[in-house]
């Protein structure tokens, strides 16, 4: 557009919290190389602000009250260690996460965890190396989280806990809904796609899980138990990762109905058989 400048700003380990602010529309924030102990998006620019973290490490990543950041990584961006959970959404809206790898974040926590926030774009991100939940949506709407790879995800002292994404709501925030995750690579001993709801905790709705591949030494590769209107399970493949003891019933896509909601869509699921040796 002519009159129009987007500026590139640069930022340090010392200056990143008092240079994000100063960005406006179209803007990109470069991180320069360095480790940032923790980096803060907390302003709501009227349209999109590019934070371009591919030469940085970040320990800790926090959003609140905030709206229309894009992060991104070129797959060279590293998020690890620090806090409990790396990335931390509150209040916020319009905000992707692209291209960034996910390492040794905590077994207390998850790599990216968001609250009371929608409009959320988590794509094209790997994650490894952990023993904590990849990605947990909580009383969060309007999200995709798509074309990810997730390797080396293993729960804790037998704890049947750790999941590659997990959804679910609390009482007194808005349930989450309009979740759609697609054509993810997950690869761990975890549980894959989860929603999974506890007693007195509200239901979701409008789920979508298609076209993901999950190889687990976990039961459950996918499972909708806690999504009482238009949730479908549709083109995922479960197969059995090396690992599991003999005699489970394999890797499995799972929908269990919510008392009172409505019957999930299950179509072209594949489940994998338990491993032969």
């Amino acid at each position: 557009m002519l009159g129009v400048v987007f500026a590139l700003l640069t930022a340090t380990p010392a200056t990143v919290n008092q240079i994000i602010p100063k960005a406006v529309c179209g803007d990109t924030v470069q991180l320069a190389t360095g480790i940032y102990a923790r980096v803060d998006l907390n302003t709501k620019p009227a349209c999109t602000v590019a934070i371009d973290i591919s030469a940085a490490t970040i320990n800790w990543l926090y959003a609140s009250n905030a709206s229309n950041f894009d992060i991104e990584g070129a797959k060279t961006g590293l998020i690890t260690g620090g806090q409990p959970e790396t990335v931390q959404i509150r209040q916020s809206d319009h905000i992707s996460i692209r291209g960034v790898e996910f390492m040794n974040w905590s077994n207390q926590g998850a790599a990216i965890s968001t609250l009371n926030s929608n409009h959320l774009d988590i794509g094209g991100n790997e994650f490894a190396h952990s023993q904590g939940d990849a990605t947990d949506l909580v009383s969060t709407q309007f999200v995709r989280v798509h074309d990810n790879r997730y390797w080396d995800l293993n729960y804790v002292n037998g704890e049947n806990h750790t999941d590659a994404l997990q959804v679910w709501s609390v009482v007194g925030l808005t349930p989450s809904s309009n979740i759609e995750a697609d054509h993810n690579d997950i690869n761990c001993a975890c549980q894959g796609l989860d929603d999974n709801g506890t007693a007195g905790m509200p239901t979701e709705t409008d789920m979508s899980f298609h076209d993901n591949l999950i190889a687990t030494t976990m039961t459950e590769a996918v499972q909708l138990a806690n999504c009482s209107a238009r949730c479908s399970l549709v083109n995922n493949t479960a197969r059995t990762a090396y690992g599991m003891p003999i005699g489970w019933g394999g890797a499995q896509v799972k929908s269990i109905a919510t008392p009172g909601g409505e019957a999930a869509t299950f179509t072209g699921n594949v489940n994998g058989a338990n491993p032969t040796h």
